[in-house]
């Protein structure tokens, strides 16, 4: 019994030295994320995560998972309708900048939905179920095993006839393929060697989404393929 305690100890402190060690490297790069972001892939992150919104039906609570510094938040509350939104980040510093881009647009507008920001990851991610879930380029942060996990968490959280935003980076056939490969595993090389991630690779999206029930009913490419949207909806039945 005892032993099996200790190891339960040492599991969770591991686990809890990896969270810490990832929001070191996120946080390391909050400053000049956007920047740099925005620099290297032309604006394309931008476009393509806020392309669906507006296909986004009025609900009730959305969920933000992994949204940075909140410039998907802002696109979220100026062109779709929630009451309520649950913004979760692994990054203090993001989170700062995300509740600094709130307050701005709370200036323009005479009326604010209700925001919820919370500091962890997807274990931290309040009980109860969101009509709408976003997930911006957070997907690509889990290996294979770990991003099955999670998109079972996510998707039990999601409503039937929910809706669930899904960008991130593609692997197109052909040469743009090879260039997407060598951009993502130089990009997990320096998330890497700053403690942010422990991943090498993409993940299969497709399967995973295929894994939990979902198919995208909307799908768009930009930055000749090298990046996709897509928007799912979970059945009435599931």
């Amino acid at each position: 019994m005892h032993k099996r305690r200790n190891a339960g100890s040492k599991k969770e402190n591991r686990e809890s030295s990896l969270t810490r060690e990832k929001k070191r490297g996120f946080n390391l790069i909050a400053p000049v994320y956007d920047f740099f972001a925005g620099l290297a892939f032309f604006g394309s992150l931008w476009r393509a995560q806020s392309h669906f919104v507006t296909s986004l039906a009025p609900v009730k609570k959305t969920l933000i998972f992994g949204g940075g510094t909140g410039r998907i938040l802002v696109e979220l509350i100026e062109k779709s309708a929630s009451r309520e939104y649950t913004y979760v980040d692994i990054s203090e510093k993001m989170l700062s900048r995300a509740k600094k881009r709130l307050w701005e647009l709370s200036k323009t507008r005479k009326s604010m939905p209700k925001v919820e920001f919370i500091c962890g990851t997807q274990e931290d991610i309040p009980k109860g179920k969101f009509n709408t879930i976003v997930t911006p380029f957070i997907l690509d942060c889990f290996n294979e095993a770990d991003l099955a996990h999670t998109m079972r968490q996510l998707n039990d959280r999601l409503l039937p006839n929910g809706a669930w935003l899904f960008t991130d980076f593609y692997i197109a056939e052909g040469s743009i393929g090879y260039l997407t490969r060598f951009v993502t595993r130089t990009l997990y090389l320096f998330f890497n060697l700053i403690g942010a991630l422990r991943v090498a690779q993409l993940p299969n999206f497709s399967n995973a989404f295929s894994a939990v029930g979902l198919i995208p009913q909307k799908e768009k490419y930009f930055l000749r393929k090298m990046l996709v949207t897509r928007l799912y909806c979970k059945s009435l039945d599931a």
